[in-house]
């Protein structure tokens, strides 16, 4: 008789599958549509009261999960930023969708345009467009520098002690 009442299992895989495609296509389209954030939002919360329901009242109890699956899918939203920006670059770069002032000196006619030829250095020209890809070369730069030196770093810092001869703190060597 229990085998009746209980429900299907859950499946968490495919649940954070949802969700990040909900997240990834917000944030990649949130430049050209700014509702898209909210709709993502609106998206999260309702998802979460739905979930929050069925575990209570219809799937069975889950068995225990490991945090991996939620590091990797927060270090996946790291990617999400990247593609925002590249996203925004695209589209704030073609002059057809949005069109801004120039960066170079010399003057942009609107006869001299060729609105169908979509290239980085006509988004990089524009200011927008070159701020967008500091910020894309910023995140990106700093998010490698991170890696290496949480990686690499502890070795780097016994490197330069030894290179140094400084085993222990400056008052216990003048000591």
């Amino acid at each position: 008789l229990n085998r009746e009442y209980i429900g299907p299992s859950f499946h968490l895989n495919y649940r954070y599958t949802q969700i990040l495609i909900n997240f990834y296509i917000c944030w990649m389209y949130a430049i050209s549509m700014p509702i898209m954030p909210a709709i993502g939002a609106l998206s999260f919360y309702v998802s979460y009261w739905v979930d929050k329901f069925l575990f209570c009242n219809y799937y069975c109890i889950p068995p225990r999960y490991s945090d991996e699956m939620g590091k990797t899918c927060t270090k996946l939203i790291g990617c999400c930023v990247v593609l925002h920006l590249t996203m925004s670059l695209w589209m704030m770069g073609n002059g057809t969708i949005f069109h801004g002032e120039s960066v170079s000196s010399t003057s942009n006619n609107a006869e001299e345009e060729d609105y169908d030829n979509v290239s980085i250095r006509g988004a990089l020209s524009t200011r927008h467009g070159l701020i967008l890809f500091v910020l894309m070369v910023l995140f990106v730069g700093g998010n490698v520098y991170s890696r290496v030196l949480s990686s690499s770093g502890e070795k780097v810092m016994k490197c330069l002690r030894c290179l140094v001869c400084s085993s222990g703190s400056k008052a216990r060597r003048l000591t």
